[in-house]
């Protein structure tokens, strides 16, 4: 795996590769450029010396002779200079793809090291869920308890306690920012249903990704496989309050 150091050095290297290859092209433009004109300048000069050197004095056929052979020199020079400007073009776009892969990899590399921080905090939040899980159920233990004293000390029904549990949750994501899907979906494999599993899951896979970018190997991740079944949707109850009991007396029967 490549550290940090090392893929912004490959990053330098690659663009100062890129850098070179466009020089290159410039400098071969501007002599195919110089080659154009001077073939021109040749043609209106054999122009003029056409009819001397083709009916004149010696020295006339001379002259047209060399404006020839420069001509003819300096014709193939155009050619040779558009053919090395293509290759010149072939090496400034792979040499722009070799940058694009350098900061890719350079920037995957950065990503990488918030791995650890990333697992950290993911682990911290499915120990805080466990935590409020274990709380959320004494709540139930406790409200319990309460009913078995008399069952008309007012509590609300599970489904109605667990749907006011919920829009609260939800309005606390929404206060940061966040929000809870109430038709979430399976992200496969569904059969990870804690949070503890999917979280697990979404930063293996991201650090894979990662470790590939940066040009390393990845880990071996398990294989995506479909359940049979799916967890159960969530429902939500609405417009629901809590229960109509009657107003409990003084004098307890």
């Amino acid at each position: 795996m490549t550290n940090t150091k090392t893929a912004a050095g490959a990053q330098r290297s690659a663009e100062a590769a890129l850098e070179k290859a466009h020089e290159v092209l410039a400098r071969l433009e501007q002599e195919h450029a110089a080659a154009v004109a001077r073939q021109a300048a040749l043609a209106k000069s054999r122009e003029k010396l056409a009819l001397a050197g083709h009916s004149g004095s010696a020295a006339d056929k001379r002259a047209l002779d060399d404006a020839t052979n420069e001509a003819a020199r300096i014709h193939l020079q155009v050619e040779n200079l558009a053919f090395a400007i293509r290759g010149a073009n072939d090496e400034v776009a792979a040499a722009s793809q070799a940058v694009e892969r350098a900061e890719l990899q350079a920037k995957s590399t950065i990503a990488l090291e918030q791995m650890a921080e990333l697992r950290r905090a993911g682990n911290e939040c499915a120990e805080a869920l466990d935590t409020f899980l274990a709380r959320y159920d004494h709540i139930y233990e406790l409200s319990d308890r309460i009913r078995r004293v008399d069952p008309r000390f007012r509590w609300p029904r599970d489904e109605i306690f667990e749907g006011a549990v919920r829009r609260a949750l939800m309005a606390s994501l929404a206060a940061q920012g966040r929000r809870l899907n109430p038709d979430p979906l399976i992200v496969a494999p569904s059969q990870r249903r804690t949070l503890r599993e999917i979280l697990q899951h979404f930063v293996n896979e991201l650090e894979a990704s990662l470790t590939i970018a940066s040009g390393g190997v990845p880990k071996a991740v398990a294989p995506r496989v479909e359940p049979d079944d799916e967890p159960p949707p969530v429902d939500y109850i609405e417009g629901e309050e809590f229960l109509d009991d009657p107003p409990m007396t003084a004098a307890a029967e």
